[in-house]
């Protein structure tokens, strides 16, 4: 269980950092930053999966909102698209989640050999 806490916190604690911090600072978090954070955050946890289902979901969902990134630089981004960014990365970490329980708690992988 304790591979699980540190894997989670490394996995979804410290690749949020950034925009966790700008909400606090700035009151707020740039929706080009949430498309970024998305777009890599997505492609990571796929690239991470060992189930190529996933790996092909993630990947389609970090193309998607690159191109929302695309679209917030070009004209002036909707609400909808700062939601879809949102819910790629809550979506993205809930997979983290529920693969890494399944690594570190049943099958006592342990976390970077330690």
């Amino acid at each position: 269980m304790e591979a699980f806490i540190v894997s989670f916190v490394a996995g979804f604690g410290f690749p949020l950092l950034p925009i966790f911090l700008e909400s606090l600072i700035t009151d707020g978090i740039a929706p080009t930053h949430m498309a970024l954070t998305a777009v890599v955050y997505s492609a990571a946890v796929g690239l991470d999966s060992r189930s190529s289902a996933v790996t092909f979901v993630c990947l389609f969902l970090a193309t998607a909102c690159s191109a929302i990134y695309g679209v917030d630089l070009v004209e002036k981004s909707s609400y909808t698209e700062y939601l879809i960014s949102a819910w790629v990365i809550g979506l993205s970490a809930l997979v983290y989640s529920v693969e890494r329980f399944g690594r570190h708690y049943y099958d006592n992988e342990p976390f970077l050999g330690l």
